[in-house]
């Protein structure tokens, strides 16, 4: 359908614009279905800024955000109740086999996609740093409610390398979510709170491709990716070695066409003995796409499958990806299909090789 490609949703935004058509349901619903992967963008001869156009559209043109749009809103901007969350996350988790009962029982078929999408003991509190800091690690507005384990394994590889390192608190957010809803005024609040804690000469780190492509884009000359900069430093002589483990890596539609940093994992995980390393041949999005799997969730779990299918039929112990949204959406899909493959950042599999600091 051509309003469902990147021309015809450029198409309806121009005729929005000049007054042609309303912004009805029907050509919003065009729009929402864009997953922003920015696929079309690395293709594009004539370099079109398509994201850019439809972050403007959205911000000249609002829509009223969906209930799952407010909730998850609301999770990564109250800072004051994070600690509620955490532990409302861990009690989750523990009672999730009462709560996946309870709902075969009721017949609430969409509450078990909900249940898969816990983060399964990735919630806790982000290590506490102080002092001189020659980097900043930032875990995103997500980082203790899902990504708690990633904070802790870079801090932990910046600290074997010789590098003294922040951890950022918990809530502080890089406005992505914002920016792509069409609230640019508040992505940019969002940024300037984010600017006001760290040195911006020093390089800010971080754990989410999607967070990293977001600032970069937004002019922060000193933003890095996780992998990228570890593969930048002067690693120590001793032997990476891992217990050997098949490693299916998930490369994020930000991560390739955002940064345009495609091997960035690959040659990290490269480093460590005794791991068999295996891409996902399918380079389309997983379906994850930001809060498009909490809008969509079955177009989101069509997507997926693919990725699902290159689990099940290579059977890895461990599934990795630079990004926090494709990691739960992913997670949630292997909990049926592949329930031995855990999920996990990178920077995890490395530290676990590094020696005691």
């Amino acid at each position: 359908m051509e309003p469902e490609s990147p021309r015809g949703r450029i198409a309806i935004m121009s005729a929005i614009a000049s007054g042609t058509i309303e912004a009805t349901d029907t050509a919003r619903k065009h729009l929402d279905h864009c997953l922003s992967c920015q696929a079309c963008e690395a293709v594009c001869p004539a370099k079109v800024p398509y994201l850019s156009l439809l972050d403007a559209h959205r911000t000249d043109h609002p829509s009223r955000p969906s209930g799952p749009e407010r909730a998850l809103a609301f999770a990564v901007s109250a800072r004051l109740s994070r600690p509620a969350l955490r532990l409302g996350l861990r009690l989750a988790v523990t009672i999730q086999p009462l709560l996946r009962a309870l709902s075969t029982a009721l017949r609430w078929s969409s509450a078990r996609e909900w249940l898969n999408r816990l983060p399964r003991q990735r919630s806790g509190r982000l290590p506490r740093t102080h002092g001189r800091a020659d980097v900043y690690i930032f875990a995103g507005c997500m980082g203790d409610l899902a990504n708690a384990p990633a904070a802790k394994a870079l801090l932990h590889c910046c600290t074997a390398l010789g590098l003294q390192a922040h951890v950022l608190p918990a809530g502080l957010c890089c406005g992505a979510l914002a920016q792509h809803r069409g609230q640019a005024r508040a992505a940019a609040q969002q940024r300037q709170t984010l600017w006001a804690t760290v040195d911006t000469s020093k390089p800010l780190v971080l754990l989410d491709s999607a967070c990293a492509s977001q600032l970069r884009d937004s002019g922060w000359s000193q933003v890095e990716e996780a992998c990228h900069f570890l593969n930048r430093q002067n690693w120590p002589q001793q032997h990476l070695t891992s217990d050997p483990q098949r490693v299916l890596i998930h490369q994020p539609c930000s991560h390739r066409n955002g940064l345009r940093e495609n091997d960035a994992a690959r040659t990290l995980l490269a480093r460590v003995a005794g791991l068999e390393l295996h891409d996902i041949a399918d380079p389309l999005c997983c379906g994850a796409a930001g809060t498009h799997m909490l809008q969509f969730p079955q177009r989101a779990a069509r997507l997926r499958q693919s990725k699902l299918d290159s689990c099940q039929a290579l059977q890895p112990e461990t599934l990795v990806t630079t990004n926090i949204g494709c990691a739960l959406h992913l997670a949630a899909g292997l909990h049926d299909s592949a329930p031995l493959t855990t999920v996990c950042h990178p920077v995890e599999l490395i530290a676990r090789c590094l020696e005691p600091v």
